[in-house]
């Protein structure tokens, strides 16, 4: 009954480490799921951003055209068309300044964004390194418990043998006791007893 309980017990605890590993793995990859969808938003982010400093590069260079052309009108002494031009120009740098301003609020958000995201990234690393580490382990210490269980099994059964040579030699001695006749083979059995326990 004890071997059956033991039996029912490993059993059970296989299930509960199997359920305990698969629910695991199953927040795991959870988690890894998530860390992707948070990549494609950080992908996205800093698409936006590059894209944002591009326009900026692009309204430089429309205001960098403006002055020129200004100047050049100056040159022709069209002072209408100076005007124009340099209206133009301020109007692009309060444009640039609101779209700097948005651009740091971006970088900002962005960093942050990525700074968490880098977090995430290590932490699920750590947490599976340290699942696969633990699983390691596992595996070790029931290997070393199962050759512990079949050494001792192989003491057993050594000691079961020696115990199945010494029933054997008992019934042998038993029956010549009940034959009454010793004979040269009683005394063969009685001298390998003899050279046995020396």
């Amino acid at each position: 009954m004890g071997i059956v309980d033991r039996i029912k017990g490993l059993f059970r605890q296989g299930l509960q480490q199997e359920a305990k590993q698969g629910s695991f793995e199953s927040c795991l990859e959870s988690a890894n799921e998530r860390l992707r969808e948070i990549s494609v938003i950080v992908n996205r982010l800093e698409s936006e951003l590059l894209s944002a400093k591009e326009r900026i590069r692009g309204v430089e260079k429309q205001n960098l055209s403006f002055r020129q052309l200004a100047e050049q009108a100056a040159e022709q002494q069209n002072h209408e068309v100076v005007g124009r031009y340099l209206e133009q120009e301020y109007s692009g740098k309060e444009r640039l300044a609101v779209m700097l301003g948005d651009l740091r609020q971006m970088e900002e958000r962005f960093t942050g964004v990525k700074e968490r995201y880098l977090q995430f990234a290590q932490t699920i690393q750590e947490a599976s390194s340290r699942h696969d580490t633990i699983l390691i382990r596992s595996l070790i210490a029931t290997t070393e418990l199962e050759t512990i269980r079949v050494s001792s099994t192989g003491r057993v059964d050594a000691l079961l043998e020696g115990k199945d040579e010494e029933h054997h030699v008992i019934e042998a001695r038993l029956e010549l006791a009940r034959s009454g006749q010793p004979d040269a083979l009683d005394r063969e059995i009685e001298d390998l007893i003899r050279s046995k326990n020396k």
